[in-house]
């Protein structure tokens, strides 16, 4: 997966000699889709809804055709479903903005027993509504060919996306057999693969989102806060360097902040500056015990003040709850998942789809520490290049083998991002940074060919890690304690004063039970945590 971000995407203009045939699309390219149909069709709102129904429902071509007024409860949001191959009848919900446009179409169109007609007020045919996905897709600017097939294989390959079983997508589409729901979700299990492919085919392109089936796809984020709705996004925490990775790699953990937005039903007086407890941005758990609480929460009111200067109105009813169990400045990038999580808010306020790509160029302009952004941002092991602060910056994911586990040693006391830059020497010897280029090249090529033995070797910083010792005594004592250990690696989880340390699955129960009994002598007794990374990068709930 590759990303290129500051930068904004240009108009999808792509070459057809580089894009392979497509048998799917990702859920924002279904909303591209259907925005062509609504700015560009003879008749926006039927193809919309025509478009929109196909993809939310798995409607084959004559289960639209089909469709009537009778089958669609507009008031109690059912749409009643009869499968043509299986012969099966089930209710759907609808969403909002599925029962608007319904609505706005059935106000406007003829009086007809069907919900698809043509202008000529006959019932479509499969030419004809082939020919509507067809034509928006040509005004969506893809160079590939949609067809309806296409829409319900999409819907069918996100629900395995999200972890769903093939009997449930079997029952959703209304499959006669397995066979085509197992497919799914075996394509669902190589689904980090073939979004690789994807992105790095269309890195410019905006057709790119991080909310897979989430609801930002659905254009009706915004209607659904003012109507008292919160919103909630998971973002991992991350670590960076493993050692001589030094501001290049990241590594995503299944620790989370979880950032909720809502609005307040009243309209508050103003407020200046930030109440971290009862105005715009509350911080939650260890977050709010940290003594950068405030800065943080401070931050994040400027970055959304600024965000949303066009709209104060909604500024003042806007509530922000960030939750975290890790404090800030423990080594483990809180402080840019709750950056993350107020530019997501942002967008989510102006009705906008951000990409990973826009989203990764915002952090780095506000916080700088792109490598444990864009962990956060896309899951597994990041590396990350280019001119940082520069017009452009490059990440990359790399899949992180299953059974390298992560036990994470985290001590009472917290460090601030100048605390631990101010040890590091800016001048370091020749043969000291060629070191750590060789060992942290070499790191990659050890997680991509799952050596652990090779990344054993090569977990050796020069540059930072010798100077952070002086402030994370923990750091030298359990390298020391865990010298004849079959561990893969202990280094310093980002600046500290967090420590990492890599480990076989099956030799975890082992290595946990030798650092528990280490803590047990410690006079700052540390918090010990069994961790595995997080593939799925910064999530919708």
């Amino acid at each position: 997966m590759t990303l290129e971000s500051n930068r904004k995407a240009p108009p999808v203009k792509r070459k057809s000699a580089e894009v392979r045939p497509r048998d799917f699309l990702t859920p924002l390219e279904v909303e591209s889709l259907r925005l062509a149909a609504l700015d560009h069709s003879r008749n926006p709102l039927r193809d919309s809804a025509l478009i929109l129904l196909c993809y939310r429902h798995a409607l084959g071509v004559n289960e639209i055709i089909s469709l009537k007024w009778a089958n669609i409860d507009l008031e109690n949001r059912i749409l009643k479903i009869f499968r043509e191959r299986s012969a099966i009848e089930s209710e759907h919900s609808l969403e909002d903005d599925e029962v608007s446009l319904l609505k706005l179409w059935k106000d406007k169109m003829p009086r007809s027993e069907h919900v698809f007609i043509s202008e000529r007020r006959g019932v479509l045919n499969e030419r004809s509504v082939g020919a509507i996905v067809a034509q928006a897709g040509r005004n969506a600017g893809f160079e590939f060919s949609v067809n309806p097939s296409i829409l319900r294989h999409s819907k069918g390959l996100q629900m395995a996306r999200q972890g769903l079983e093939s009997h449930t997508i079997q029952a959703y589409l209304g499959q006669k057999t397995l066979g085509r729901s197992r497919h799914y979700v075996q394509q669902g299990q190589q689904g980090q693969k073939l979004q690789a492919e994807l992105e790095t085919q269309f890195k410019t392109s905006p057709s790119l989102d991080i909310f897979d089936g989430g609801v930002l796809g659905s254009g009706k984020s915004k209607q659904d806060l003012l109507s008292g709705r919160a919103l909630t996004l998971r973002v991992p925490l991350s670590t960076c360097n493993l050692g001589p990775g030094l501001d290049a790699i990241g590594l995503a953990l299944n620790l989370y902040t979880y950032v909720t937005l809502s609005f307040d039903a009243g309209d508050l007086a103003s407020t200046v500056g930030t109440n971290v407890q009862t105005g715009l941005v509350t911080l939650d758990g260890n977050f709010a015990k940290s003594s950068k609480g405030s800065d943080i929460g401070d931050l994040i009111y400027t970055l959304l003040q600024k965000l949303w200067k066009n709209d104060p109105g909604l500024l003042k009813r806007a509530r922000l709850s960030l939750r975290c169990d890790l404090p800030l400045g423990s080594g483990l990038g809180t402080a840019g998942t709750a950056i993350l999580g107020a530019l997501w808010a942002a967008h989510v306020l102006q009705d906008s789809l951000p990409t990973r790509a826009q989203l990764l160029g915002e952090c780095v302009s506000t916080e700088g520490h792109v490598e444990t952004m864009a962990a956060s941002l896309l899951g597994s092991m990041v590396v990350c290049g280019g001119a940082v602060n520069g017009a452009r910056v490059v990440a990359q994911t790399i899949p992180w083998p299953e059974d390298w586990m992560v036990i994470m040693v985290v001590p009472p006391y917290t460090l601030t991002t100048p605390q631990s830059r101010q040890v590091v020497p800016q001048h370091v010897d020749l043969a000291d940074a060629v070191s750590n280029i060789r060992n942290s090249t070499s790191m990659v090529a050890a997680v991509i060919n799952r050596d652990p033995l090779a990344m054993n070797e090569v977990m050796k910083d020069a540059l930072h890690e010798p100077a952070r010792s002086s402030l994370i005594p923990e750091l030298p004592s359990l390298k020391a304690e865990l010298a004849d250990a079959p561990i893969i690696g202990c280094v310093l989880s980002g600046g500290g004063p967090a420590v990492l340390i890599l480990v076989q699955e099956i030799w975890k129960a082992k290595v946990l039970e030798q650092v528990r009994t280490w803590n047990r002598r410690q006079k700052n007794v540390c918090e010990i945590y069994d961790l595995c990374v997080d593939t799925q990068g910064m999530t919708v709930l």
